[in-house]
């Protein structure tokens, strides 16, 4: 499979119809107005509605990806942490 980036819309659309994921980007407040952990709280708040919405939005909640280098790298903690 290619290396993504996440640079450009199209590389979130290439990745997304590679796997057959549903691939959510999530616009979060960043610091240094709002500091960690508030930009990972909201990137979690919106990946968990996505999952709990998936149905009503026409998506598989068992092919939704999260994916990211700065918040997207550091939230699966905090997610394991909700279910």
């Amino acid at each position: 499979m290619p290396s993504y980036g996440f640079n450009a819309i199209s590389d979130r659309v290439e990745l997304a119809a590679a796997t057959g994921h549903a691939i959510i980007s999530v616009d979060y407040r960043l610091a240094p107005e709002h500091k960690f952990p508030v930009p990972v709280e909201e990137a979690v708040y919106a990946a968990q509605w996505v999952y709990e919405q998936a149905a009503s939005l026409g998506l598989d909640s068992n092919r939704i990806a999260v994916a990211g280098g700065n918040v997207g790298a550091a939230w699966p903690p905090l997610w394991r942490s909700r279910q």
